[in-house]
This record gives C-alpha cells, sequence and structure tokens, in this order.
C-alpha cells in the first residue's frame, strides 16, 4: 500500500478513535454531573468475581437507588459443587453455600460513585469441608454485615466495586464432623458468630 494511500486512513482511523474516547469522556461526564444532581439515578445490577473464584460460587446484586445518598440492595449466593481431593486427609473439597441477603448503602458523594458504607441482613446454609482442613462443618446462619468499600465509575453504564467486610449473628444450627469419612461429631449446637464476609472485587451494570 503507497504512502499517499496510508496516511489518509491512518489519520482518519486516528481521528476516529480520539472521537469516540472524547464521546465517552463527554458521556460519562454527563453521567456523573447526572448522578450528583439526582437526575438520574440508575437500577444497578452486579456480581462479584471474587466469589467466582470461591469455588465458582455464583452470585448476583440487584440496587435501587432511593435517594441522592442511599440504594437497597438484594442478592445471593448459591454454590451447590463437590471438588475431588487427594490432597492429605481430604477426598473431597467444597465451600457450599445458600445464601440470601437485603441491605442499604450510603454513598458520601452520590448514589453509585465514589466511597460507600453498608449494612445488611442475611440468612446462609453452609456445609464447608477441604478447604482449610478436612473436618465438614455443616449449618445455618443468621446475622447482620458491615462493609466499607469503592465503586470506580468506568462510564455511563459500568463500575468496578471494591470492599470488605464482616457479619456476625447466630448460627441457628451447626455441626462439626471430624471428616466427610470419619462423621464423628466433634461440635454441635447453636452458638454466635463473627467472620470476614463481603471481600467483593465486581463489576457493576447501570441501566
Amino acid at each position: 500500500m503507497s504512502r499517499r494511500i496510508l496516511l489518509p486512513i491512518l489519520l482518519l482511523l486516528t481521528a476516529t478513535l480520539t472521537l469516540s474516547a472524547e464521546e465517552s469522556k463527554d458521556s460519562t461526564a454527563v453521567a456523573r454531573h447526572q448522578r450528583a444532581n439526582g437526575e438520574k439515578s440508575p437500577v444497578s445490577l452486579s456480581t462479584n468475581l471474587f466469589d467466582w473464584c470461591d469455588f465458582l460460587t455464583l452470585n448476583l446484586e440487584v440496587g435501587v437507588p432511593v435517594a441522592k445518598r442511599w440504594s437497597l440492595h438484594a442478592g445471593f449466593k448459591f454454590n451447590p459443587w463437590k471438588f475431588n481431593s487427594s490432597a492429605g486427609n481430604y477426598s473431597v473439597t467444597y465451600n457450599q453455600q445458600k445464601s440470601v441477603y437485603v441491605g442499604a448503602r450510603f454513598w458520601p458523594w452520590y448514589v453509585n460513585s465514589g466511597w460507600w458504607v453498608c449494612s445488611k441482613l442475611q440468612y446462609t446454609d453452609y456445609a464447608i469441608t477441604g478447604v482449610w482442613r478436612p473436618a465438614l462443618d455443616q449449618g445455618k446462619a443468621l446475622g447482620i454485615g458491615f462493609s466499607g468499600g469503592y465503586s470506580l465509575m468506568i462510564n455511563k453504564h459500568l463500575n468496578l466495586d471494591f470492599g470488605a467486610g464482616f457479619w456476625t449473628g447466630a448460627l441457628l444450627q451447626h455441626n462439626l464432623y471430624r471428616s466427610v469419612e470419619m462423621m464423628e461429631v466433634r461440635q454441635s449446637g447453636s452458638k454466635g458468630f463473627i467472620a470476614i464476609n463481603d471481600i467483593t472485587i465486581g463489576i457493576q451494570y447501570l441501566f
């Protein structure tokens, strides 16, 4: 291809990419202005990549803005998988759970942008073995959680969500067995608990 043809093509491509970047930047700026002034509060749908990496835990969360600095959230986590293991005394490894939760986020700047703090009510039915030890831990938990984080605005439809927190409450049912192969009960009964929760590296889509 001759230089006479190549040069105009390169100039056109550069101009197109520049214009596209400027339009995306302008669109993001407009969306930021709308959110800051409460002109538009989009519903969000998000999933946590950290949970997907945690033994392929399925998860989804819906967020509904109710004020300039407040949004309500509801979601679930579901993990039915079992993985065969030959390491040490582990014949099988799994981190199963069925969790549902509802909560609220407060945004000091404006909804769906910047820093946030969250509180929630959560119920979890779980069964864990082979993750940290061969013991089988089964139970049902109900509690409240607290977390904080930051939502990074990529464009008017996309955020990256980062956060971490903990939750505390009661184990409504709790049985700890020596292992899957040796179902000898080591602990049983309800008790209180506090645990790390809501480590978030997520993608949030805004409608």
